[in-house]
């Protein structure tokens, strides 16, 4: 009976021991391979949120902000001026009625540019007279200077006979050439091509008695052609285009 005892423990020992090799087997046969994914079981889908990825960012680079780098201001925007008329406003000429000396530079004279060098020196060669020539040629006189004794109260307050301002470069006009001619006021004035001045106010025809005839009086408030009696023998007149006038009404 012992010996029966025996064998029988013998054999539960050995069936254990098989028991226990079989159950190793199986279980390293359906051990789950880390390659293989393991589905989720209900707790961990209602817990894990899932990721949804925007199509329009899949594939870019995450943009890291710079370190290191001074981020540069933008330049401000100037503004716009509230008033653009002030930007373009023009210069408003101003006319200044005191009269101011004519270039003396220049060394002669032409159709377009008035010289009063050239005009001084062109008179300075005229024939001197005594007396005003009344059939031919044609005279030259001054008139305007200071203690003129025979200067008017329109020529004092430096005024044509338009009403027009009377400066260096005017001249006056006896009635036997502006009768003749008709120029109009501002006309320049030429004598044998020299240009003498600018036709802006008049001459008597006769004073004391005298008759003028053709005579071309030069306004030379400054003296600097001086009081003289020229005769310009032979001479040819005519006109060219006249010169801007500058009003002077009598209420000044």
């Amino acid at each position: 009976m012992k010996t029966s005892e025996t064998y029988r423990k013998q054999w539960l020992i050995s069936r254990g021991i098989a028991t226990s090799i079989t159950s190793l087997i199986l279980g390293l046969a359906f051990w789950p391979d880390a390659s293989t994914p393991r589905p989720p079981n209900k707790t961990e889908t209602a817990q894990t949120p899932q990721v949804v990825q925007t199509p329009s960012l899949v594939g870019k680079p995450k943009e890291m902000p710079d370190q290191g780098k001074a981020k540069s201001k933008p330049k401000p925007t100037p503004k716009p001026n509230p008033n653009p008329k002030e930007q373009s406003k023009p210069t408003k000429a101003v006319v200044v009625k005191t009269p101011a000396k004519i270039d003396a530079s220049c060394t002669h004279a032409t159709h377009s540019e008035f010289c009063e060098k050239s005009r001084k020196e062109w008179v300075s060669n005229l024939r001197s007279i005594k007396t005003r020539q009344s059939t031919s040629g044609i005279n030259i006189t001054t008139y305007g200077r200071r203690n003129d004794p025979h200067g008017d109260n329109n020529t004092r307050k430096r005024r044509g006979f338009k009403e027009n301002l009377i400066r260096p470069g005017s001249v006056a006009l006896t009635p036997a050439i502006y009768n003749t001619y008709k120029p109009a006021i501002g006309s320049a004035v030429f004598i044998n091509d020299v240009l003498v001045g600018y036709y802006e106010d008049r001459a008597p025809q006769t004073y004391n008695g005298k008759c003028f005839g053709k005579t071309v009086d030069i306004y030379d408030p400054y003296n600097e052609i001086g009081p003289v009696l020229k005769l310009a023998s032979n001479a040819q007149i005519s006109f060219g285009p006249p010169r801007e006038q500058i009003p002077n009404p009598s209420t000044n």
